[in-house]
């Protein structure tokens, strides 16, 4: 079956990208083959007018290249050979001679992300999935096919280091203030907007782009693009230590091009994308993208269950803490804790995350409100009949805890998965005192919850699959990386 669907009809060419077999559309070899062949019967089409790129699957643009062709790559020629396939390929799409739109619906990201920039146009849907970015130097790499030279063009140096030399991605209403998309659809009129902008283009209007601010003092002149560079490297070498060459690379890439002719430019990455592809750095980066994705396939051996409401039992820093990543994430939290004084900490903890959020920019003073409106207290057990699962965050004393959840036990409904944050005690020791053992686990958050990524999710001897996938699964709403370990002394990270 092929990955591409083309429709031309009155001047207008519609591309729709969907991979068989395939939850995520993705850049392999095979499918770069078949664009081409697509680009191909495009670029013969005389009286082309608008070209439309959109994705097959709803909620998902291209999530980027293969890392399977990115895996196999094993010299500095093959990885050359292949970073030339690639921004060549895309160069037809910048050159084609009618109008191109990039439909962004969902993920957007490393080649995605550069096929996107070699479209005219990008209009993406205002929903919480859609995301756009550069993340190549999580793998040991640099943007190889046009990243490095299209993205700076379009919102700046600044903006695009901030973006490339971490790995960043941002939602697509930063998209939009950034320049990296011209349009912002939410997504039910997403169909009727890419249209009425068709058919403007078609008739020979040309639509205004959003007007961006831009950094001139700094770069756009030769002394402040120097200091701007210095700044970064400083920044760079304080944060990697020297230890991942990857960011480096991309910096010195920028740099090293700022001025020079895209076709110039371009070549340049691609040398710089081939010393990098075949090294170990990049191999045990991949591993690591592969291990992480593997525990999501774990998690969904055994049904996890739906978590919409919470309870957290303690509201203490870290109660506190895991009650703010709950309801960062959309979860109705209800916290408990044996005095109201204890309550308005666990509360206080929470607003102190929002605000940390807020002086960063990423969350609005509306949505941080919001946010901590999904916390409600308690010093009874009022509200635990409705929650899906309930994480105690209690004192780290095993008899107290033991009271605790036995206590809580009576409080939930039958089916409610029970976690208890502990750093060292057995969780088969604290589920002795449940009824139903089968549904508590451990979940071991760690301080500070909004800053640490980790989560142990410990099975205890009787703990079900459903269990273990249901709080695999929550750890992964709340942002976080979930590693399983068996019940034992100081599990992994403290053993």
């Amino acid at each position: 079956m092929s990955a591409f669907s083309l429709t031309v009809a009155n001047g207008i060419a519609r591309v729709v990208f969907d991979l068989p077999g395939e939850k995520v559309n993705k850049f392999s070899a095979a499918v770069m083959a078949e664009l081409s062949d697509v680009l191909g019967r495009l670029e013969r089409e005389a009286d082309l007018k608008v070209v439309v790129f959109s994705s097959g699957k709803p909620g998902m643009f291209i999530a980027g290249a293969d890392i399977k062709d990115l895996e196999a790559i094993a010299t500095e020629a093959e990885a050359l050979d292949k970073a030339h396939a690639g921004q060549r390929l895309f160069q037809r799409v910048a050159d084609l001679k009618a109008i191109t739109i990039a439909v962004i619906d969902g993920p957007c990201l490393g080649g995605g992300m550069e096929f996107a920039l070699a479209c005219d146009w990008r209009i993406a849907s205002d929903e919480d999935k859609t995301i756009l970015g550069l993340p190549e130097v999580s793998l040991g790499i640099i943007p190889g096919w046009g990243g490095t030279q299209r993205l700076p063009r379009l919102i700046g140096i600044r903006a695009s280091l901030d973006l490339i030399l971490a790995g960043k991605t941002v939602p697509a209403r930063k998209a939009l203030k950034l320049g990296m998309v011209d349009r912002l659809i939410p997504r039910a009129f997403l169909a009727d907007g890419v249209d009425r902008m068709v058919l403007a283009f078609k008739d020979g209007t040309s639509p205004t782009r959003p007007v961006v601010s831009g950094g001139w003092l700094m770069e756009g002149n030769p002394l402040g693009r120097l200091l701007l560079f210095r700044t970064a490297r400083s920044l760079l070498l304080k944060k990697t230590r020297g230890l991942m060459p990857a960011p480096m690379v991309a910096l010195e890439v920028i740099r090293d091009t700022c001025g020079m002719p895209l076709n110039r430019g371009i070549e340049v990455e691609a040398e710089r994308f081939a010393t990098l592809a075949p090294t170990p750095a990049c191999k045990n980066l991949i591993a690591c993208f592969f291990a992480n994705e593997a525990t999501k396939k774990d998690a969904v051996e055994a049904k996890p269950r739906t978590v919409t409401r919470a309870g957290v039992l303690g509201a203490g820093v870290m109660g506190g803490g895991i009650a703010w990543a709950c309801a960062h994430k959309g979860i109705t939290v209800r916290m408990k804790d044996l005095a109201w004084e204890a309550i308005a900490k666990g509360l206080h903890t929470a607003d102190d995350y929002n605000r940390q959020l807020s002086k960063l920019r990423k969350l609005t003073p509306g949505q941080a409100n919001v946010d901590l409106h999904r916390i409600t207290g308690t010093i009874d057990w009022s509200g635990f009949a409705t929650v899906d699962v309930v994480i105690e965050a209690v004192v780290e004393d095993l008899k107290i805890k033991q009271k605790v959840l036995a206590d809580l036990e009576g409080h939930v409904r039958d089916d409610v998965v029970i976690a208890t944050n502990t750093s060292s005690l057995s969780v088969a020791a604290m589920a002795s005192a449940l009824k139903h053992p089968e549904r508590f686990a451990g979940m071991h958050f760690f301080n500070p919850v909004n800053r640490m990524p980790l989560v142990e999710v410990v099975a205890g001897p009787a703990t079900s699959p459903e269990t273990v996938a249901t709080v695999s699964a929550l750890a992964r709403k709340l942002g976080k990386t979930p590693i399983v370990v068996k019940d034992c002394p100081g599990f992994l990270v403290n053993r």
